[in-house]
């Protein structure tokens, strides 16, 4: 693995882009806060001020992750139009966001992340986390009359499942030939069935 060396810059950062690279090679439970500092060229001692262990920096790992996460969903509201495109857009957004950076979003949902006793799921530059914008975007589709009265919660697992699911299986690689997934059809596919399944019962 290449080192990624530490110049005069912001070490919080680099120690916590290091470990995302160490647990793409040798997973979350594979590598030491040493081996962190070692690939940023600086002495251990260095890390202890800004970590007090691997825990603490997977932990970090995992926030700044979900921050980008909710980022990247809300600029994808952007450009959509009507409360079903934004569904889809976001979608897109959280499974693009796994397939950019498979192993941070392994954490992100790991135990010291989301499963972690304390789970800090950082928020995107509008203050919400990426499941608060996830549920803006059901009441939106409850206020335009897609969802039935009381249905925007019966939906609410299905369709995150669904978008985490696929992201779940793209990464793991668990598709055959899935290289040859195109992946803004397979959003849609999933988003639009499991949507349709919800209204069939309008």
């Amino acid at each position: 693995m290449l080192r990624m060396p530490y110049h005069h810059g912001d070490l919080r950062a680099a120690l916590i882009e290091a470990a995302t690279s160490l647990v793409s090679a040798h997973g979350s439970e594979g590598f030491s806060l040493r081996q962190a500092a070692a690939l940023v060229g600086v002495a251990p001692s260095a890390c202890y001020k800004h970590f007090a262990n691997r825990s603490e920096l997977l932990a970090e790992v995992a926030r700044v992750g979900f921050s980008r996460l909710a980022g990247a969903m809300e600029n994808a509201l952007r450009g959509s139009s009507g409360s079903t495109a934004a569904l889809e857009a976001i979608a897109l957004a959280y499974v693009e966001f796994a397939l950019q950076d498979p192993a941070r979003f392994q954490v992100m949902f790991g135990p010291h992340g989301a499963g972690s006793s304390r789970p800090d799921t950082g928020t995107g530059p509008n203050g919400k986390t990426s499941y608060q914008i996830f549920r803006q975007v059901l009441d939106d589709l409850q206020t335009d009359g897609i969802f039935r009265p009381g249905a925007r919660e019966q939906a609410e697992l299905p369709l995150w499942a669904a978008m985490h699911g696929l992201a779940g299986i793209l990464i793991s690689r668990a598709m055959p030939e899935p290289d040859q997934v195109a992946v803004g059809p397979a959003v849609l596919q999933v988003v639009r069935c499991t949507l349709s399944g919800l209204l069939r019962g309008r």
